[in-house]
């Protein structure tokens, strides 16, 4: 299991699925356009724990936790009303539909296209 202090710009999936991977960082919510677009605390900190694994040994996932403390406007008083966020989830990468019928409730499961060049040849086997 390979342990990582800081997230990297792009998840490369099924080597960080294969070494068993974790990592762990944090985002200013400045950083994320959806949220800071409501929050009042955009300098402070979202807390992301990724945890990459094979399910089956061959389907890729990602088991996370992410952590906040955010500040939004009351829609009826426009006061301050602050939440503390945990959210936990369990996400599947399949590249078809029927590959998931095998995978535990529990999952969220996405179907992705892979392109295949020259660097990605090595990991078509691993969604197979």
């Amino acid at each position: 299991m390979e342990t990582v202090k800081q997230l990297p710009k792009t998840i490369k999936l099924f080597k960080f699925a294969r070494k068993e991977a974790s990592l762990h960082g944090d985002y200013k919510i400045a950083a994320m356009p959806r949220i800071s677009e409501i929050a009042r605390n955009t300098e402070d900190r979202v807390k992301v724990d990724l945890s990459f694994y094979l399910e089956n040994d061959k389907t890729p996932c990602i088991k996370g936790i992410i952590n906040t403390n955010i500040i939004l406007d009351c829609q009826r008083c426009l006061e301050a009303f602050p939440i503390e966020l945990k959210v936990n989830f369990n996400l599947a990468f399949v590249r078809y539909e029927d590959q998931a019928e095998g995978l535990d409730s529990s999952f969220e499961v996405y179907v992705i296209c892979l392109l295949y060049t020259s660097d990605a040849a090595d990991e078509r086997s691993s969604v197979d």
